[in-house]
């Protein structure tokens, strides 16, 4: 009995650290966003938002899916082929990326150079790019590594935070950095990381067992394991980055910073809730996927409840002063973006009520219904965000956006019912706080 308590409580800490490493990794993410705003010109800051979130976009396809198929192949080799066969798909995957991400940033920066006026911010995406999808498949192999939070924390917060703290004390001394400086900041500190760590990982590899960085068959299996998932990998983790893309080919530049702010305002408000969401829907989804009981069931849907109501409270500030949101983050010029704001927070927190429908999916099997929600929703986020861009310019575009939002967390939600029976939403059963109480 003693062991599986010491097991449960392991377990909380070991969430709780990632929890703790993905929070810190992202309130540092959004500050670099936010204090990129206060050097830049608002017509400069669109750049720098478009730019930024191509590199995340783009560098999630420029792999082919290879960091989504890593995880699933690995786990089949260890319980199959053995040592030798990891360390090949792993030094593999590694290997091919790196390749294919020095490729693109020498061809970019080739047609860059040779066909457009001013290469210097494209060329340095370019490398960011190749960065972002390196480092991709590096945290799928460290996942469920006992380094793995250690890895997040220099990879992702460290990085961020060191360009944060560069960027704020910039603005102290009263310089402000243009917008290729800034990307030129930002791909420095985490290539360092992202290179060390896969330099390590490919040599730790070939000492123990003596394989060979690449593979072509290894690496033809990731591919065709890969390409499958890309579109549940880009449209479940970058919907968002995707949809200020979009809305900058129908938007004015000012336009397109006022977008990009609300919708990055939008979603750092809701991170501790959304964090606190993902541990129980960790659990909801393992409830759901087993076929537990119903009192399981209910009470899992009032955990999400809660949630769904600490989502509420910390969004409060934004959907009632989001004007003053907006002057004391990003700076008076972009207080005229409140109603996107409220848009799209009001959308962020009625799709953390619609409750953990993708982890449910993916957990109970059901890859071919998430890879169909993913492609749909998509499809959505191009389309809505786009027409509601053309015809009604910001606005539009908020209202759009948070519309295919909406579409894809309720058609998961309905899917869930569909498919395994039962329903995510939140659910207020009071007796949960007796069961506790009691133990």
């Amino acid at each position: 009995m003693r062991n599986i308590t010491l097991r449960k409580v392991g377990s909380l800490k070991s969430m709780a650290a990632a929890a703790a490493a993905r929070i810190s990794n992202v309130i540092s993410l959004f500050a670099i966003q936010l204090l990129s705003a206060r050097h830049l010109s608002v017509h400069d800051y669109a750049t720098f938002a478009t730019l930024s979130a191509s590199a995340y976009v783009i560098g999630i396809v420029l792999p082919l899916g290879i960091q989504a198929a890593i995880v699933r192949i690995l786990t089949m080799t260890k319980v199959g082929a053995g040592t030798t066969e990891t360390h090949l798909y792993t030094t593999s995957a590694i290997s091919f990326v790196a390749l294919l991400g020095t490729l693109f940033t020498i061809v970019a920066t080739v047609f860059c150079m040779t066909s457009l006026p001013e290469p210097v911010p494209i060329t340095l995406t370019s490398a960011w790019i190749a960065i972002v999808a390196l480092r991709s498949v590096n945290t799928e192999i460290y996942r469920g590594n006992s380094q793995f939070i250690k890895y997040n924390l220099s990879m992702g917060a460290a990085s961020n935070a060191s360009a944060a703290l560069i960027l704020l004390g910039s603005l102290f001394l009263g310089h402000n950095f243009s917008t290729s400086a800034i990307i030129a900041l930002v791909v420095f500190l985490h290539a360092i990381p992202t290179i060390k760590n896969s330099i390590e990982i490919c040599r730790n590899a070939h000492c123990f067992v003596g394989v060979r960085l690449i593979s072509a068959p290894h690496v033809r299996r990731l591919v065709r394991s890969g390409i499958p998932l890309l579109a549940a990998i880009l449209f479940i983790s970058q919907s968002r980055e995707l949809s200020i893309i979009i809305s900058s080919y129908a938007l004015s530049p000012t336009q397109t910073s006022y977008f990009a702010a609300a919708i990055r305002l939008s979603n750092i408000a809701l991170t501790p809730a959304m964090l606190s969401y993902a541990i129980i829907a960790q659990k909801a989804a393992s409830s759901f996927a087993s076929n537990s009981t119903q009192v399981d069931h209910r009470l899992i849907r009032t955990q999400i409840f809660l949630v769904t109501m600490f989502s509420g409270l910390t969004s409060l500030p934004l959907l009632l002063l989001p004007s003053e949101a907006l002057t004391l983050t990003y700076g008076a010029d972009y207080a005229s973006a409140w109603l996107p704001l409220i848009i799209l927070t009001a959308s962020q927190v009625l799709m953390v009520a619609a409750g953990p429908a993708d982890q449910a999916l993916a957990l109970a099997g059901r890859q071919s219904t998430l890879l169909i929600l993913s492609i749909a929703s998509g499809v959505a986020i191009v389309g809505f965000t786009l027409l509601g861009a053309i015809v009604g310019e910001l606005i539009g575009a908020s209202v759009g956006a948070a519309t295919a939002l909406l579409l894809r967390a309720t058609c998961g939600t309905l899917a869930v019912r569909i498919e395994l029976g039962m329903w995510v939403t939140p659910l207020f059963d009071a007796s949960y706080f007796t069961r506790n109480e009691h133990g």
